[in-house]
This record gives C-alpha cells, sequence and structure tokens, in this order.
C-alpha cells in the first residue's frame, strides 16, 4: 500500500469514528470567570490599634478546583486543579474559567498543591516546591503548606519577623449561588484578606492587635514562631486554647471570603475524612 492510501485509509477511520459519536443536544453552557483579588493591606502594610505597622513580604496560596453543584445546577465540566496565587501581585488574578447553566451552589479548595498545579503571576517553582514540601506543626502533620505568609511589624524602634506555613487543607462550601445563563459570561470574586490574621475574634470590626503576638517572642530572636504562639495561652477565649490556635482555626480559615459579603463554611474536604 503506498502512503498516500494509507493515509486515505486513516482519514477514512477518523471520520468513521467520529460519525459514531452522539452529537451534544445540550444548550450552550453560561461561563463563569472566578477572580481572586487581594486586600490592599496585603500589599501596603496595616496599622494595627496598638500602634504597629505590618507589611507582608510574602502572602502566598493555593486554591482552586471550584465546584458548581446543586440540583439547579448543571455544570459542563469539573475543575480539578489548583493555582498558586501571590496576592501581593497587583490587580486581581484569574482563578479559573468554569461552565454550566442554571442557579449553582459555590465552593472552592485552599489546599497544599499537587503536582500539577498552576502557577499564578510572579509564582516561581521554588515556592512551589517550598508549598509541595510535607512537614508537620502542632496541628497537623506530614502535609504540604496550603496558605504562606511572611513579613514584619514594626513600632518606634521595635521590630518583628514573621515565616509562618499554614498546613491545613480547608473545603469552603455554603459560599452563596451564581447564575449561569445560556451564552452569557460571568463572574464571581473571592477576595484574600491578610488583615485578618491579627484580628482579635472573627468579628469585621474586631480591632487588629499586635501586641500578644510581640510578646510570645519567648526567645528573644525577634522572630516569632508557631510554635512560640502555641505557647500563649488565652484563658480568658473558651473557643481556642492558645494564641497560635486561634490564629490556625479560628483566623486563617476567614482570610478568603467569596463576593467579599458571604462567609463561607470552612472545614475538612471531604476525601480527609
Amino acid at each position: 500500500m503506498t502512503q498516500f492510501k494509507f493515509c486515505l485509509v486513516i482519514l477514512a477511520t477518523v471520520i468513521a469514528l467520529g460519525s459514531c459519536l452522539p452529537a451534544d443536544t445540550r444548550p450552550e453552557p453560561g461561563s463563569l470567570a472566578t477572580i481572586v483579588i487581594a486586600e490592599p493591606a496585603i500589599r501596603a502594610g496595616l496599622t494595627t490599634s496598638d500602634g504597629w505597622h505590618v507589611t507582608f513580604d510574602e502572602f502566598l496560596i493555593s486554591m482552586g478546583e471550584i465546584g458548581l453543584d446543586g440540583d439547579d445546577c448543571n455544570p459542563y465540566a469539573e475543575s480539578d486543579y489548583l493555582r498558586i496565587l501571590d496576592l501581593r501581585e497587583t490587580g486581581p488574578q484569574r482563578l479559573n474559567l468554569m461552565y454550566a447553566l442554571g442557579i449553582c451552589e459555590f465552593s472552592f479548595l485552599v489546599e497544599d498543591p499537587s503536582r500539577d498545579a498552576v502557577l499564578g503571576s510572579g509564582v516561581h517553582e521554588t515556592d512551589k516546591t517550598m508549598m509541595r514540601t510535607a512537614g508537620s506543626d502542632a496541628f497537623v502533620e506530614n502535609n504540604g503548606v496550603a496558605l504562606y505568609v511572611a513579613g514584619s511589624a514594626v513600632k518606634d524602634d521595635e521590630r518583628y519577623d514573621f515565616a509562618w506555613s499554614f498546613r491545613h487543607n480547608l473545603e469552603y462550601t455554603d459560599c452563596g449561588t451564581v447564575e449561569l445563563e445560556s451564552g452569557a459570561a460571568g463572574q464571581a470574586e473571592i477576595h484574600v484578606r491578610g488583615s485578618v490574621l491579627f484580628q482579635q475574634n472573627l468579628e469585621d470590626d474586631s480591632p487588629l492587635q499586635f501586641d500578644e503576638f510581640a510578646s510570645a517572642d519567648g526567645d528573644g530572636d525577634r522572630d516569632i514562631t508557631l510554635e512560640e504562639l502555641n505557647g500563649v495561652s488565652l484563658n480568658e477565649d473558651h473557643d481556642y486554647a492558645t494564641l497560635a490556635e486561634r490564629l490556625y482555626f479560628g483566623l486563617v480559615p476567614a482570610v478568603p471570603r467569596f463576593g467579599n459579603t458571604h462567609a463561607c463554611s470552612a472545614g475538612p474536604p471531604d476525601d480527609e475524612f
């Protein structure tokens, strides 16, 4: 058989296989672009009520796997990947693009990145390697990093540094709904807030304070670790035993907020139970 005849046979086979596939008769879906917006304080810094100016040198989050679900939702594809974002980058950042029809319940994950996690603007392979490297702390064993923040706090002639890796994976559900109409393009926003880490509680008007973080520096090296924060008891706080526990399980889950108005329910992903 000549090469020309062989090519004709291959082409005919491909056409025949294609003709056997059922046509997709579903209506054209709507699209939903999810973007992430960083609180200005992540780039510009913040001032606490007790006089400290806090700046972030690094603010990396691994986020994605957007879910569109519900009885009135018809998703056309799944989002099974994560994106590592540097929230110190300027402007909104694209997280992903989904296709669906109907009124859909919105959910997403913040978890340590997988091997195929996508790098956002300003994120390097070394950042991905750092976040994928498993480690342990007082609360999580043998897991990568879902959120990494590093920076400093200055008041008068005092300065403290911090670099905190948060290793617990969180699924955000009950965020609210989005409506996708055929052929229409929509947008959803996830707002990420760094100031939350220094709130006294989860109320939106809670004061920002750093004095208690500074007082946790037990060895006097001006570097505040999670281990040191875990040594600070909160006797008056019945929900969390230590400052680190309040930060890890109370404040960190409140860092992302859907639409900047809806606090989602945050808990371990279903596959971690």
